[in-house]
């Protein structure tokens, strides 16, 4: 019987909505102190140590929206994400929490540059996208594997 619902973690990058597939989700957290790395991809933060590891941290902003100044603080959530099993970091505006979306509120989107959007969701607050987070990260050639620097 297929699945009437899915599960997301509903967040907002700047003023876009954006739905993100709770199987990808590991946590969400403050952001902490970055280790910042030189000549990176322009949406590149830094590096945060997590139980002993680097992971990479991306701004959504740039990544989605192609914003290129974006401020980071104390209040940004960080969105920690596994994808083919390695820890990836998101910075976002704001996490509105966890949705469950009926499949009849999901929609395919019309051909776009944008080929990571797998889907629009229609709700009173106006049409959000789904992301494929395994396309964005190929798709804008991004690094898992990054070292800690100890200072």
């Amino acid at each position: 019987m297929p699945e009437s619902s899915h599960e997301f973690l509903h967040i907002r990058v700047s003023e876009q909505s954006i739905y993100i597939p709770i199987d990808f989700i590991h946590s969400v957290l403050s952001l902490p102190a970055l280790q910042v790395v030189p000549d990176q991809h322009p949406a590149f933060c830094g590096i945060v140590n997590f139980h002993g590891k680097g992971v990479g941290i991306y701004n959504l902003q740039g990544l989605l929206l192609n914003e290129t100044s974006f401020e980071l603080g104390i209040d940004s959530p960080l969105i920690l994400t596994t994808v083919e099993d390695q820890l990836l970091g998101f910075v976002a505006t704001d996490v509105l929490g966890m949705v469950s979306v009926q499949n009849e509120l999901c929609q395919k989107p019309m051909a776009s540059n944008q080929a990571f959007v797998s889907a629009l969701v229609e709700s009173e607050s106006g049409t959000g996208w789904v992301i494929d987070l395994n396309r964005m990260i190929l798709d804008n050639k991004l690094n898992f594997q990054h070292e800690v620097g100890h200072e």
